[in-house]
């Protein structure tokens, strides 16, 4: 394909984006398969939970890790670059175009280097090179590029055109049969003993409400955890939830997680409170039963309202609008219901994203109450490194200040033939450590599941 004619008579900027639409056969999540099989890294997948978006992106025209990769720092990057962007359709599709992609550390502090996380442990974004978006049924091919002196435009927008076309070529990869799965929780009686010593402190310290402390299962198996596998396991069995993958290198971080943190339109912020759980009932009966409990239970409903209230004094100030909360409803995945709030606030042009979702992270569903408070206990305790567990996860559209993050949980880390699986819960003044640890056991249930483990009595 020729170069877009208005790419060689735009003056010199830092990026050029070209976005066309596609009439493809593959869909962002076969070209994830394809691109992650072969191991092109960095790349990323991402789907929301109605479907309605997705993309694979891989390549990359610009790494940023570590300190560059903190929420601040990609404010100031993204308010200093020119960039050109062309698209046909007018208005820019939704996660097209010049993207910042991947994710941020839970605690950008922690910057001790890490065997379960490697080269993910702090978090990273990526402008990447090639973006195939579905996004309310029309599929988009994004190409993107640095500016080089010594870049011949043409010739690198013609390269990377080819690269697309020689992936489009290959087979979707098939995968071997599940081979046997170990599995390990991490230090469980420590963690209860932590819950114990986490209750005693709120009780003590009245002016701190809940913590939400995270544990480990380790997992490992005779061959090489695949993405590509583990998501499409992952699609098949679970609903309403973000997926996502996030590779560097050897080390892939991947989720199938019901929180979004944050969606930035022209005109809204969109956030969601979810927070209080209980397990699927076996019957529909059951279920009802369990859901009915749950929308019903003071320490549940007292720890979901710890949440609604701090992102509704957060967003009220950021906007200097009133919101009004609701009664939470129940969300239902595969394993578990929680109790659930969609919150939306109006947005105006002085309202950078990006400091929104800095304000929010974490919120007291996955930090605790108040935040600083919450944090200094998780720094001084918690003895795992959350990594990218927890985190904003999502996509930045450089030009336009828009763009989604969700939140880093249902998830796991895999480097070869290991991982580790996450799961958290919020403690507040009467929780219980057994009742914590059946918690946690249901919420590592739909990434052991994606992976092809057995799913053992929760009360064991």
């Amino acid at each position: 394909m020729m170069i877009p004619s208005e790419l060689l008579t735009t003056t010199k900027h830092d990026y050029y984006s070209w976005i066309m639409p596609l009439d493809c056969t593959d869909t962002p999540f076969t070209f994830y398969q394809k691109v992650s099989k072969k191991k092109l890294t960095p790349n990323m997948y991402w789907e929301t939970p109605d479907q309605a978006t997705q993309f694979c992106a891989w390549g990359t025209e610009i790494f940023m890790s570590e300190e560059q990769a903190s929420l601040t720092a990609i404010k100031e990057f993204s308010e200093r670059l020119s960039i050109y962007q062309s698209t046909t359709e007018g208005l820019l599709p939704e996660a097209t175009g010049c993207l910042l992609v991947g994710g941020s550390a839970f605690d950008q502090t922690d910057n001790e280097p890490s065997e379960t996380w490697g080269n993910l442990a702090q978090g990273y974004f990526f402008v990447p090179t090639i973006i195939l978006t579905k996004t309310h049924g029309q599929t988009y091919l994004t190409i993107n590029i640095k500016h080089d002196d010594h870049l011949d435009l043409a010739t690198a927008f013609e390269k990377r055109f080819s690269q697309f076309e020689a992936l489009q070529k290959h087979p979707i990869p098939s995968y071997q049969t599940d081979s046997t799965l170990e599995t390990e929780e991490v230090s469980t009686q420590n963690w209860m003993s932590l819950v114990n010593e986490t209750v005693a402190k709120i009780k003590a310290q009245p002016d701190l409400t809940k913590v939400v402390l995270a544990r480990e299962t380790a997992v490992k198996q005779a061959q090489a955890f695949e993405p590509g596998k583990i998501i499409k396991q992952l699609k098949q069995q679970q609903a309403s939830t973000y997926f996502f993958g996030l590779s560097s290198g050897d080390y892939t971080f991947i989720g199938a997680t019901p929180e979004r943190l944050l969606k930035a339109t022209e005109n809204e912020l969109v956030t969601a409170s979810i927070a209080g759980s209980t397990p699927r009932g076996a019957t529909e009966l059951e279920d009802q039963k369990l859901g009915n409990a749950l929308l019903h239970d003071q320490k549940n409903r007292e720890e979901h309202l710890i949440v609604v209230k701090r992102i509704i004094q957060e967003l009220e100030q950021i906007t200097q609008t009133e919101i009004h909360a609701q009664d939470p409803v129940l969300l239902k995945n595969r394993d578990i219901q929680h109790l659930h709030l969609p919150i939306v606030a109006k947005r105006t042009n002085a309202i950078h994203f990006l400091e929104v979702v800095n304000q929010l992270h974490p919120t007291p569903a996955l930090g605790g109450e108040p935040k600083a408070l919450a944090l200094e206990w998780l720094r001084q305790k918690e003895p795992l490194q959350r990594g990218l567990y927890g985190a904003p996860i999502g996509w930045y559209q450089l030009t336009t200040d828009q763009g989604e993050f969700a939140v880093g949980i249902r998830s796991g880390v895999f480097h070869g033939e290991t991982g580790r699986l996450f799961a958290g819960c919020g403690i507040v003044a009467d929780s219980q450590a057994e009742l914590e640890r059946i918690e946690t056991k249901v919420k590592f249930r739909p990434m052991l599941r994606g992976i092809g483990g057995q799913l053992d009595d929760i009360s064991k």
